[in-house]
């Protein structure tokens, strides 16, 4: 009955078939991944003509022979990358479509037909070209390459006449949108002409479920992420001022979940990471604001913004830049030259990847030679050792696999614990 009064809905079931969608994808996306690295561009999808030689990202034709290989293998890499996930991503999209199709068509989902017919729609669709073209926006989507609205041409068109911003600005898309996806888990959702039409309904009801479910999806991840940095059991970027940031430090990892008696960094989680962070930090910024704290409270939301755009949106160069100006002192301003001129260097996000992997402590970077020679393997470990206020080496949570996602074990020492 409700089908058949409103056909137009997002359903329930439409998650499941998307998640069996990306396993059953699996094969074809890292088929299709493989070809993406020897080729040095993404793999079209099933109906797409295929892109030829150059990057659909960068827009740059490929430079030939040995040294050009060898040169273009990080973007090979994420080639690669994008095309298993815009694989999975298109799969599940048709699933999903084939779900939706099926309830429409009056099947149950507790019954064989059902699924006979989802399978059949999936593979099938009434309406080939639109569902087609659907499930290539959902790919890319989940890879965030989808082009940007007006609003983002233009500033895309801006950044590409003006060289000091594309330093700033290296990369625009990919931030621009998960900057959106971010955007649509927070109630800045309706400050967006797109999202409100959505969430108001003027593109359906299928659009307004989809938009409120992540509407409201993001803000119980943020609630939930608050109460439980309330209860201490996930952090945020930290106090700001250095005495206290000393203290927290021993005890604490920014940006991390407690698990197991360890610290557990959330950063490499994409959007979602960023509504933990934002969460995270709103308690510890509204906790400042009670205490009367308004200079670290503010603080707070400074650096979460920062952090934001390094770990999340990639813009790097831009999250180095704010941190200078916020903070005191000539060490930033070191830290943030040595980044740039690191991100000269060929090979750059392998070479400091692989120095933090070796070496198990972190270094002392004073000097703007220090900070560039500890983004290089074997030639970090010839600097000092990092000494905590105690006296302490502090060791590299991104030593191992703290590479890929940072580790540090929790440090309940009653001492430490009681200075903070």
């Amino acid at each position: 009955g409700l089908v058949t009064r409103n056909p137009d809905r997002a359903f329930y079931g439409e998650g499941v078939a998307r998640l069996y969608g990306m396993v059953a994808g699996t094969p074809d996306a890292f088929y299709a991944a493989v070809q993406a690295a020897k080729n040095g561009y993404a793999t079209a999808l099933p109906g797409q003509i295929t892109p030829g030689t150059m990057n659909p990202y960068t827009r740059i034709q490929p430079i030939g022979g040995p040294i050009g290989k060898a040169i273009g293998v990080p973007g090979n890499v994420a080639s690669a990358i994008h095309t298993f996930y815009n694989f999975l991503g298109y799969r599940a999209s048709l699933e999903a479509q084939g779900y939706s199709q099926a309830v429409k068509d009056g099947y149950s989902p507790f019954s064989q037909d059902f699924w006979t017919q989802q399978k059949l729609h999936a593979q099938f669709p009434q309406d080939a070209e639109k569902a087609f073209d659907t499930a290539v926006k959902e790919g890319q989507r989940g890879t965030f390459t989808a082009p940007l609205g007006p609003s983002g041409q233009s500033i895309q068109r801006a950044i590409k006449d003006n060289w000091p911003l594309r330093l700033i600005f290296p990369f625009t898309r990919v931030p621009g949108n998960i900057a959106k996806a971010v955007q649509e888990g927070t109630p800045l959702a309706f400050l967006s002409e797109p999202m409100r039409d959505n969430l108001t309904g003027k593109n359906g009801a299928a659009a307004r479920d989809t938009q409120w479910a992540r509407l409201v999806g993001g803000s119980a991840i943020m609630a939930t992420i608050a109460h439980w940095t309330a209860s201490d059991l996930v952090t945020g970027d930290g106090p700001q001022d250095p005495k206290q940031r000393a203290e927290w430090l021993l005890t604490h990892q920014p940006n991390s979940v407690s698990i197991g008696g360890n610290w557990v960094s959330y950063n490499k989680f994409g959007s979602i990471a960023a509504l933990m962070n934002i969460g995270a930090n709103l308690h510890d910024a509204g906790r400042s604001m009670t205490e009367g704290e308004y200079g670290d409270a503010a603080g707070r939301v400074t650096s979460a913004a920062a952090h934001w755009m390094e770990d999340t949106a990639g813009l790097m160069s831009l999250a180095n830049l704010i941190e200078m100006m916020h903070s005191n002192g000539d060490q930033r301003k070191i830290s943030y030259a040595a980044n740039q001129a690191g991100g000269f260097l060929p090979y750059s996000s392998f070479l400091r990847q692989t120095g933090s992997m070796l070496d198990p402590q972190m270094r002392d970077t004073k000097a703007f030679t220090d900070a560039l020679q500890n983004n290089i393997p074997f030639a970090r470990e010839h600097l000092y050792p990092l000494r905590d206020w105690t006296g302490l080496i502090v060791p590299n949570p991104r030593s191992g696999f703290g590479s890929i996602i940072a580790t540090k074990a929790q440090n309940n020492d009653p001492v430490d614990r009681e200075m903070q």
